[in-house]
């Protein structure tokens, strides 16, 4: 039998957990943020000189087949990587790599990657004291409008109308494109 899906955690959910350094206790609400490969390229842009699929347009064409030629065995063309980042959602306060999450070609180089957990202990729902599911934080919305600019980021959101699912490793900006009915 096909059960459905937990949803996302509610808005306003705050996790405990303690600094591994000096044992600090904090209590934070938690989410996702994602961005995908050389996103911060196109940070200096702002809504109101450049509108969001101008923007992707922009990106895709510099980031869509680079994986692919990589290692054309594990990617397809059009295959971005995403990274995510645990955070608060006002972004101040915590800012770790997620755990469990697929390291980019790039990071896998780096001599010992560090995630949240090895900062923090592993968060516990502040009033029944469950461990935190790490697929179902919510995922932040990002936003690319003049009444809403996401620090250079969220073009993409704005310009398809989709954002990546939990952990989510990779999008597809060729199929991403079709399915928006735009070009990639």
């Amino acid at each position: 039998m096909h059960q459905a899906q937990p949803h996302p955690y509610p808005a306003g959910t705050t996790w405990l957990f303690n600094a591994v350094r000096n044992n600090y206790p904090n209590t934070f609400e938690l989410v996702l943020r994602w961005e995908a490969h050389d996103e911060r390229l196109f940070r200096d842009h702002a809504p109101s000189d450049v509108d969001a699929p101008a923007l992707w347009r922009q990106w895709a064409d510099n980031v869509a087949d680079y994986l692919h030629a990589e290692d054309p065995l594990r990617y397809r063309p059009g295959d971005v990587h995403i990274t995510w980042t645990i955070s608060t959602p006002s972004g101040i306060g915590i800012a770790e790599y997620a755990p469990y999450y697929e390291l980019s070609p790039f990071q896998k180089t780096l001599p010992d990657p560090e995630d949240f957990l090895t900062h923090y202990t592993h968060p516990v729902h502040a009033e029944t004291g469950e461990r935190v599911n790490w697929l179902r934080l919510p995922v932040v919305d990002r936003r690319w409008n003049t009444g809403g600019q996401d620090s250079g980021y969220g073009f993409i959101q704005e310009a398809i109308g989709w954002k990546p699912g939990p952990l989510q490793p990779v999008m597809n900006v060729h199929q991403l494109a079709a399915a928006a009915g735009i070009r990639p």
